[in-house]
């Protein structure tokens, strides 16, 4: 148990250096009821960094879907444009010649 609890303390992301020096020497003089306790804190503090670490990747995930939708639909509009653009001169370059077809 007391190896258990000493990885726990180092990969513990809650505890900076000091701290997790002092846990790995109390370690040797807990009982075994207060190792199963420190044992259970750190495997929760785990269990929770792992939910919220899961839990931005989805809001991550999901904010860069939404991202890439808005540009593509961003992209899409200035495409029309362009398009709508081009055949307004197309149309006024053809309704130009028509005009000097008319006048000959």
């Amino acid at each position: 148990m007391k190896d258990k609890v000493k990885k726990l303390i180092q990969s513990g992301r809650s505890l900076n250096d000091t701290s997790k020096k002092m846990y790995l020497k109390l370690v040797d003089f807990l009982s075994e009821d207060k190792l199963k306790q420190l044992a259970e804190i750190f495997e929760n503090e785990e269990k929770k960094c792992a939910e919220i670490e899961r839990a931005v990747k989805t809001k991550k995930t999901n904010t860069n879907k939404a991202y890439i939708a808005e540009m593509g639909n961003l992209f899409k509009e200035e495409q029309k444009k362009a398009m709508q653009s081009e055949e307004t001169e197309e149309k006024a370059k053809g309704d130009e010649v028509l005009k000097q077809l008319d006048n000959l």
